[in-house]
């Protein structure tokens, strides 16, 4: 714990700051530092966490605040209380749990995730908080009503498992039950979305398919990962999922450093792989 006190101590230091995937790639992780660290800290000022600091995500909670804080930004600019908010790809609920404090006791969060071993520690940050709004499923999002075989991650990245090979395969599956969102939305009354986080490794696509329905008619915006990356792995390209949305009349945003949607634009994309879509049918 004294280690990472002092790493984190260094990295409020931006000579430090910008070299962390360095000192990641060369230290952390080779040297395996934080293999078995874990604890319960402060997030976002009022929230607690579990982290364990042998992953990736959680090491830059820790570290940085945050581990997409445009993202976070973001959410805490267009959700209010209330709000219903949809997290495909839950992991430990780095948004999850931030969306539960924003929409409060009269809101709504429901946070997918199939893989046991996150799942458990989403479940578990939710717990802490005394989240009753917060709904954690077991389920995989898809375009139909199925069961998968997911490629788990490696305790260093929790939250890459999925149903494509990936860079952190440890050769471990885990049989999941995939829903569609369109059936999965009918059978529970959910009558109200207002924001849709998803990020699944590369099936988004598969699932946005399975929310279509939902998509047309209710109209929710969709802050979604589209990592050219992790595509490569898969069957699908990145303009499928444009195309998708184009179909049912959603028109693409980046997201700016401070969390506000900005134009659409290759150049505005420089690296950061999330982006918001929001249906033509609603003002900005």
């Amino acid at each position: 714990m004294i280690l990472a006190r002092l790493f984190k101590f260094l990295f409020r230091f931006p000579f430090f700051e910008k070299r962390y995937y360095g000192i990641y790639k060369r230290f952390i992780r080779p040297w395996r530092l934080f293999k078995t660290t874990e604890f319960i800290s402060t997030y976002d000022t009022t929230l607690k966490i579990k982290l364990s600091l042998r992953d990736w995500i959680q090491q830059q909670i820790y570290f940085f605040g945050y581990y997409d804080k445009r993202g976070i930004l973001f959410i805490k600019s267009h959700l209010k209380a209330g709000d219903t908010f949809i997290d495909v790809g839950g992991n430990i609920g780095a948004y999850s749990l931030i969306a539960a404090k924003i929409v409060g006791k009269m809101g709504t969060v429901v946070a997918f995730e199939p893989v046991t071993q996150v799942r458990k520690r989403l479940e578990e940050n939710g717990a802490l908080n005394q989240f009753q709004q917060l709904n954690v499923e077991p389920f995989a999002v898809f375009h139909e009503n199925t069961a998968l075989e997911l490629h788990v991650s490696s305790k260093e990245n929790f939250g890459m498992s999925s149903m494509h090979v990936h860079d952190e395969d440890t050769g471990l599956t885990e049989s999941v039950k995939a829903v569609r969102f369109d059936d999965y939305a009918a059978q529970n009354g959910i009558t109200r979305i207002d924001l849709v986080k998803m990020d699944i490794e590369g099936a988004e696509l598969f699932a946005l398919h399975g929310m279509k329905q939902t998509l047309v008619q209710l109209k929710p915006t969709v802050f979604i990962e589209i990592c050219p990356g992790v595509l490569e792995g898969t069957t699908l390209q990145s303009d499928e999922i444009y195309a998708f949305f184009e179909a049912i009349n959603y028109s693409p945003f980046c997201i700016g450093v401070s969390g506000e949607i900005i134009p659409f634009s290759p150049k505005n994309e420089a690296g950061y792989t999330n982006f918001v879509f929001i249906s033509r049918d609603k003002k900005i």
